[in-house]
């Protein structure tokens, strides 16, 4: 994740269209991405209108981005993300499971039904500040 803190130590990401800079077929593609301008952390999927607070998504897999550039996410690449989010994305929580790309659909069925309720209590818990955001202001 140090490739997207900025220079005054924030993490910085910003949401944009997936389809301006994401090349998928159309029925596989995203509304939403992550980026920070140079490298995109992940699109982020709703498939479930019944929760749509909760989206997944996953690390760019290739080895070079589209500029030939090495990518800073490929050796995350079987990594997944679950996203828990506010109705207009000015809010995101990102739950990684480490080399869990290929059950994403489990993780994000768990995370729907309330499996993973008392883990993230738990960790909410434990979390430290990693910017005082306020402060900057």
């Amino acid at each position: 994740m140090k490739d997207f803190v900025n220079h005054k130590g924030q993490k910085y990401l910003f949401k944009i269209p997936a389809r301006e800079f994401v090349k998928a077929n159309s029925k596989r593609l995203a509304e939403w991405a992550l980026t920070n301008g140079k490298y995109n952390l992940s699109s982020i999927y709703f498939e479930d209108t019944d929760f749509p607070e909760y989206g997944y998504g996953y690390p760019n897999a290739n080895r070079l981005l589209s500029n030939k550039e090495p990518n800073p996410l490929f050796p995350y690449r079987n990594d997944c993300y679950l996203f828990i989010t506010n109705a207009d994305l000015t809010q995101i929580e990102v739950l990684v499971f480490l080399n869990g790309r290929n059950h994403v659909s489990g993780y994000y069925q768990r995370l729907i039904d309330g499996d993973l309720d008392k883990e993230l209590q738990s960790l909410r818990a434990q979390a430290k500040l990693f910017y005082n955001y306020e402060s900057a202001l």
